[in-house]
């Protein structure tokens, strides 16, 4: 198993090429609009959580194991105090108490926690310092407690630039990020997939 040496986070799903894709696309092309964003699209994926957009990211190799790490997520705004009762009862269709998990730049990180250490998974609470529970209230649990997703580089190279494009209109490079689903349902594995969640939801 030494060729688990060089992975960073366990992207070891499967990923579709954009000929797969526009295939599905194609299928359902009555029911939405598309575009080709090329390697454009983290920065437009930013633009739009910004703009207090709910978004949903279908990107390379889907992840293994228990949380979305950014490529088969829905992301939205963490700064915005209303976006967590967005998501809970628009999106996922849950009860409106339930927290979100943020994904934050691994840079930002001492900055924003009391104590914490480099954690990639969204498994462990640490508490955010009191100075910005007001500041990023859609990440913040009633007790002051986030369960992050650490970011840097090496880990997902259009993730991290997702995130340094937050970074440039916020203080911090933060994001809601929770599975592309439907409450209830497995995570998406493939386009169409995908593309029937968008369809069956209020995603942006």
């Amino acid at each position: 198993i030494k060729w688990i040496k060089k992975f960073n986070l366990p992207y070891y799903g499967d990923s579709f090429t954009k000929e797969q894709i526009l295939i599905d696309l194609k299928k359902n092309s009555k029911d939405i609009d598309f575009k080709y964003l090329g390697k454009k699209w983290p920065i437009k994926a930013a633009e739009a959580i910004v703009d207090n957009n709910v978004i949903a990211v279908f990107n390379n190799s889907m992840e293994y194991g228990p949380r979305a790490l950014g490529n088969r997520s829905i992301m939205a705004n963490a700064f915005n105090p209303q976006m967590r009762d967005i998501l809970n009862l628009k999106v996922k269709k849950r009860p409106k108490y339930q927290p979100f998990c943020p994904s934050i730049l691994k840079e930002d990180r001492e900055k924003l926690f009391l104590s914490s250490f480099n954690h990639k998974f969204m498994a462990i609470a640490f508490r955010l310092k009191k100075k910005f529970w007001k500041l990023i209230p859609s990440m913040t649990h009633i007790d002051g407690t986030s369960r992050p997703q650490f970011v840097d580089k090496r880990d997902n190279k259009d993730f991290y630039k997702l995130l340094k494009n937050i970074k440039r209109n916020k203080k911090f490079g933060v994001v809601l990020n929770t599975s592309f689903n439907l409450h209830g349902f497995p995570i998406v594995e493939n386009s169409e997939q995908a593309i029937q969640v968008l369809l069956n939801s209020k995603i942006d």
